[in-house]
């Protein structure tokens, strides 16, 4: 039975350090390619740079000779930029492929590290069914059980290292982290030291170190393995995933995991917010809101602005209702437009100046920021509200530049404070939207806009906008006339076919009422979420 679990865990460690291994070769691959696209964009503004300079020469030369030699700068700048373009081209390949070579093995490993890992707690459970079977025939053995249960401890406690065949130390197993409370765990009935815990069901969570140095939370649920950062918002979606399962006992650990926290990198106050709540009472200010909602582990980063309280707590209800129905949606950041743009902009000026410093030295911040601003104003062009913007759904799915790397940190939905504001004045707008008919029936308030641009999150999820089904009830609605769309969904849902699938689902949500088109397409988001995940439970009408 030793050899078998000496075995298991031999093999365990070989793959991960194989697995360690080339994780650093392509993390180093990706880092060069990634140096390639900083470079050929140091040549762009060396390139605008240059331009510049001989244009206001040009333009203030006092002489021909003066002017023409200028103007040639101008024209070896224009082929400085063109070839800079080039290399920024071929430099964006090569780090997109390298990420995505680096996505695919973390992919590949998280995916069956678990179930490789699960074969030594089956040996385990073997030796500790062993164990009992002694006990029961003969009591003399006493002693010989309290080594078993030393054993059984000892492998629930692994070392956070061990010395593999080259000499050198490397990550093994699942190790103690800081969120996990000292003490002892049950597994079965029996307990040990460690950061592993298995429920009656033979559901697991434990807490690891990733190839990247960081802690990671895993779950694994009926043989299916979930992955969550080790920070109080990670921490809290595993609790809400563990309660979905229906597995008090292991919701009841995470629960403690969540209490016991102390997390490097993520500081929150959750002071007076109760853990898993729904609702606020009318007392709570947006930044109590915003502070449960990342608690919760609804989503990243959360700023509601000068939005209206009322429209902020529409949009807690309308988000934590939706999680539990689709618990894999990734919002990263939910509030005011206005707010989020403030943020993703100063990442983006950050990130700008920190590049324009290291490769201009000795050029001042002052004379570096125009360009900056520049550069930024260019990224951000799309993303400000025009004056009939009402709310915004981001998805970057996959970033082809730093630029939008940084932008897809804020992926989510918000509301134009222009609206969500003035709650009164928001809910007139709805009203009338819901009369013309240009909006759903039963759409008429806050919380439906905040429904739909959350129907544009599910139908990135699920790729809605590419099934076939999806797309019969589309070619089949775009066939009525304006008037007969309003009266089977909406006038908006015309636009395309990305509103009608959000159109369908902010009714579904929002009319006891509902017609059969949006209660079709909405049954349709669930069938394909359901094919992505098809242990989830759904409630449907």
């Amino acid at each position: 039975m030793h050899r078998l679990q000496d075995e298991s865990l031999n093999l365990f460690n070989s793959c991960k350090q194989q697995y360690n291994r080339i994780h650093t070769k392509l993390e180093e691959v990706a880092h060069r390619a990634y140096n390639q696209v900083e470079n050929a964009e140091s040549m762009r503004r060396s390139a605008e740079l240059e331009y510049e300079t001989a244009r206001r020469t040009a333009e203030n030369a006092e002489d021909e000779d003066t002017k023409n030699a200028a103007i040639q700068r101008m024209q070896q700048a224009q082929i400085m930029r063109a070839e800079a373009d080039e290399e920024y081209a071929k430099a964006s390949v090569a780090y997109s492929k390298a990420s995505g070579d680096l996505r695919s093995l973390s992919e590949l490993w998280e995916g069956n590290a678990p179930a490789l890992e699960s074969q030594t707690h089956r040996i385990v459970d073997d030796m500790a069914s062993f164990s009992r079977l002694v006990a029961n025939g003969n009591s003399d053995l006493g002693e010989y059980m309290s080594i078993m249960d030393k054993a059984r401890a000892t492998l629930f406690a692994e070392p956070e290292e061990s010395t593999g065949s080259n000499g050198n130390s490397s990550s093994v197993g699942y190790t103690t982290s800081s969120v996990e409370a000292q003490g002892s765990m049950a597994h079965g009935g029996q307990h040990g030291t460690g950061s592993l815990f298995k429920s009656k069901l033979g559901n697991v969570i434990g807490v690891f170190d990733a190839a990247n140095g960081l802690k990671t939370i895993s779950m694994s649920i009926d043989g299916r393995t979930q992955t969550f950062p080790s920070t109080k918002s990670g921490i809290a979606k595993a609790y809400r995933t563990a309660l979905k399962s229906g597995d008090g006992e292991l919701a009841s650990y995470t629960s403690q995991l969540f209490s016991s926290a102390t997390v490097v990198g993520e500081t929150v106050r959750d002071e007076g917010v109760d853990f898993g709540c729904k609702s606020f009472p009318s007392s709570s200010n947006n930044n109590q809101i915003a502070t449960a909602m990342v608690v919760n582990g609804f989503v990243r980063q959360a700023d509601f602005g000068k939005l209206d309280n009322k429209t902020a707590q529409d949009i807690y209800k309308s988000v934590s209702e939706t999680l539990e129905m689709f618990p894999d949606i990734d919002l990263r950041f939910v509030g005011s437009v206005q707010s989020r743009n403030e943020h993703i902009a100063k990442s983006l000026e950050e990130m700008y100046l920190g590049a324009y410093r290291q490769h201009y030295p000795t050029v001042s911040d002052a004379d570096l920021m125009p360009f900056v601003r520049q550069q930024v104003s260019e990224d951000m062009r799309g993303f400000e509200p025009s004056e009939h913007t009402i709310a915004q759904s981001l998805f970057i799915k996959t970033p082809q530049t730093y630029g939008e790397d940084i932008i897809a940190r804020f992926n989510g939905i918000s509301i134009n404070e222009r609206y969500g504001g003035d709650y009164n004045h928001f809910t007139d707008v709805r009203k009338n939207d819901v009369k013309a008919k240009w909006k759903p029936a039963g759409c008429d308030t806050p919380r439906a806009t905040v429904d739909h641009e959350l129907g544009h999150q599910i139908a990135h999820l699920t790729n809605a906008h590419n099934d076939a089904d999806i797309q019969e009830m589309y070619s089949n609605f775009m066939g009525l006339t304006s008037v007969q769309r309003g009266d089977v969904l909406s006038g908006y849902a015309g636009e395309s076919i990305h509103e009608f699938i959000a159109e369908g689902w902010s009714e579904y949500r929002n009319n006891p009422n509902c017609r059969p088109l949006a209660i079709n397409i909405s049954n349709r988001l669930f069938d394909l979420y359901n094919q992505i995940n098809p242990q989830r439970v759904k409630v449907r009408r």
